[in-house]
């Protein structure tokens, strides 16, 4: 990473009860109405063994800052990764980084009932929306407010992020605002490093703030099993194959790596 770039580690939230099929038995519909959804057990199995992949195990040692959606599901998991790593860093709540959905599972709760959950965790960034924080346009391709909304979002974050002083942060999301702020898709607790070129003076530029430095694989623009760009909004997705396999399938990653010209086999 060069001399003016942060090194920014991003990872998705653990397993949590919504995006689990078969909790409860219920269907998608159903598991979206949960409001602000815990992690399940294998979540907070998952936010546990996150500080020992390979992206993160070196970062804890130079982490200044733990930056987290103030959803449960991932201060959880940022309560998680830091008791496991044996870490004192401090954890801040920014309401940039929660979901985009404007349905229960992705609808937080009031300021004042998070600092009773989470003592630990800095809530000063919700103070001047401290009891509707989490109320938004639910993100719709052909909604051009929501969509307006989230670029403006993923705008303020950076910049903010880019104003820090800490050079080595962490950030705990979720898996559509980071497709929009990276590009990247993620499965639950897969992290990605990367640069984060400071100063923001344009913020129109944003976007070209960030660079992609490291996966726990080769990170490859997806494609469908036909061949179709696999997009959010106007910009070509990118993930490892084995998210590709995960999200897609196997048809699907075979395509992304023959496009990249990788031959690629799914593990057994």
């Amino acid at each position: 990473v060069g001399a003016c770039m942060k090194r920014v580690w991003c990872v998705r939230h653990g397993q949590a009860e919504h995006n689990t099929p078969g909790h409860d038995n219920l269907s998608w519909t159903a598991r979206a109405q949960l409001r602000d959804p815990a992690l399940t057990l294998l979540g907070l199995k998952q936010a546990s063994a996150a500080p020992s992949c390979p992206i993160l195990e070196g970062a804890i040692a130079s982490l200044g800052l733990i930056v987290a959606s103030p959803l449960m599901r991932t201060l959880q998991t940022a309560l998680e990764f830091r008791k496991a790593a044996r870490s004192t860093v401090p954890i801040v709540a920014h309401p940039h980084l929660q979901e985009c959905g404007d349905v229960p599972c992705d609808t937080g709760r009031p300021k004042s009932e998070l600092e009773h959950e989470f003592p630990s965790v800095d809530f000063a960034e919700l103070d001047s929306c401290a009891d509707n924080w989490f109320v938004k346009p639910g993100l719709n391709s052909k909604d051009s407010l929501a969509c307006r909304a989230l670029e403006e979002r993923c705008q303020r974050l950076t910049a903010w992020l880019a104003s820090r002083t800490e050079k080595s942060i962490l950030l705990v999301g979720h898996h559509t605002f980071f497709k929009r702020l990276l590009r990247v898709e993620l499965m639950n607790c897969e992290a990605v490093e990367m640069g984060l070129r400071e100063p923001v003076a344009d913020m129109a530029d944003w976007r070209g703030h960030w660079k992609l430095q490291c996966a726990d694989g080769i990170i490859v623009p997806i494609y469908s099993s036909r061949g179709k760009v696999i997009r959010d909004a106007d910009h070509h997705l990118q993930a490892t194959l084995s998210t590709v396999y995960a999200l897609y399938g196997e048809p699907a990653a075979q395509q992304s790596a023959s496009r990249a010209g990788i031959t690629w086999t799914p593990e057994m």
